[in-house]
């Protein structure tokens, strides 16, 4: 998160940069560029950056509520539960799509949940070919 933090306040300063470079020249190429520019890092990249620092804090207060500490928050553990750790984080604060169900899936650790989603899968996915192999039989 501190990087992602980095970066705004990065962002910020290049706004402030190309604002004092607009005062300096009287080109009207270079302004545009220079305005297009300062456009680009406070319409563009300052939100993208805010939202990096934003997804960082909640997937570190995530992993904080299983007491993981910040640094081993962003180690991966594998495709899915690296996206099911992705998605409770987002998803916690808001509870409400997950309903009765919130408080248990964010107590639980991601691993449980990957090997949850995988089981679920395998059994749909065998008792649709035993359905299918009935069909034919």
């Amino acid at each position: 998160m501190a990087n992602c933090q980095r970066a705004v306040v990065g962002e910020i300063a290049n706004v402030q940069l190309y604002a004092y470079l607009l005062t300096q020249v009287a080109e009207p190429e270079v302004r545009r560029v220079f305005q297009n520019l300062q456009a680009a890092a406070l319409h563009n990249h300052l939100p993208a950056f805010r939202q990096a620092v934003a997804a960082a804090s909640a997937q570190e207060n995530y992993h904080a509520a299983h007491g993981i500490p910040p640094q081993q928050a962003y180690v991966s553990h594998g495709p899915l539960s690296d996206f099911l750790e992705r998605a409770f984080s987002q998803l916690g604060p808001y509870a409400g799509p997950i309903g009765v169900f919130s408080p248990l899936l964010r107590r639980a650790h991601p691993a449980m949940l990957a090997g949850m989603v995988a089981g679920g899968a395998g059994v749909y996915l065998l008792k649709d070919r035993i359905g299918r192999q009935r069909k034919e039989n």
